[in-house]
């Protein structure tokens, strides 16, 4: 019986960092899906005009990180109020894409915008 009592503890042990694993590893699936969710809403809304990170209706106002720091757009704040309230050329998104749309997709614009589109 006591042979026993360490092989029933460490089974127990491994149950338990199985359990562990799946819990954490079960939590990437989801944030690819975040992630996803912003690459969706600029290629259903945003490509059009900014294809690769471009525009196509001024050159000079495009998504890369340069433009975005020239022009005071390189947080997801100031993305999200550009989307959101639109400017000049650029439609309002409000009230066609909710807040939550809106950051994912200002901040999938900051990442493309790091990594070079």
């Amino acid at each position: 019986m006591r042979k026993s009592l360490p092989c029933l503890l460490l089974a127990l042990v491994q149950l338990v960092l199985g359990i562990a694993t799946l819990l954490l590893l079960g939590n990437f699936p989801a944030l690819a899906t975040e992630l996803d969710r912003g690459v969706e809403i600029f290629s259903h809304n945003c490509a059009a005009c900014h294809l690769g990170g471009g525009n196509i209706v001024i050159h000079d106002k495009n998504l890369h990180k340069s433009a975005l720091a020239k022009h005071h757009m390189n947080s997801i704040e100031a993305i999200a109020h550009q989307v959101k309230h639109g400017k000049k050329a650029m439609p309002a998104f409000k009230g066609r894409l909710s807040d939550f749309q809106i950051e994912k997709v200002a901040a999938y614009v900051l990442k493309q915008a790091d990594k070079g589109w």
